[in-house]
């Protein structure tokens, strides 16, 4: 439980540190991970 505590929290240090390098919007980066996870589930769907 300890080993997936600590990464967790690098996990959350790593994402904050990149949001705050980011130049994205709010709404870009809603529009990139809907695009992102529409990709992904193309991918899916076609290796089922």
């Amino acid at each position: 439980m300890r080993h997936s505590f600590w990464k967790k929290l690098t996990d959350l240090e790593f994402l904050e540190e990149f949001k705050s390098r980011s130049e994205l919007t709010e709404e870009e980066a809603l529009e990139l991970g809907k695009k992102v996870n529409g990709s992904l589930q193309e991918r899916y769907e076609e290796s089922s």
